[in-house]
């Protein structure tokens, strides 16, 4: 019973934090920026790679990656799938 009650609180705080990153991610946008250039690297991706994957311009990845705009909360699930990443390793690497 217990076990059950600690997974059950983790996994709220977790929701919690995530939640609190996509109302609030303009603040983390910095190191989203830095983490989404660091990860297309790391796989080998140019930016027109990862654009067609997402169905976005390449134009719109630089822009994310210049921190010069944010991809929308849509898309968060997305990458951290192209990547192989948690949302959360996204935004804290």
């Amino acid at each position: 019973m217990k076990k059950s009650c600690e997974n059950r609180n983790y996994a709220r705080r977790r929701r919690s934090l995530l939640y609190n990153i996509i109302m609030n991610y303009s603040e983390f946008s910095p190191a989203l920026a830095r983490n989404i250039k660091f990860y297309r690297l790391q796989c080998g991706l140019s930016q027109s790679a990862l654009a067609a994957l997402l169905s976005v311009s390449q134009d719109t990845v630089s822009l994310w990656e210049r921190g010069k705009s944010a991809p929308a909360a849509a898309y968060l699930p997305y990458l951290a799938a192209v990547f192989d990443v948690s949302i959360e390793e996204l935004f804290f690497k």
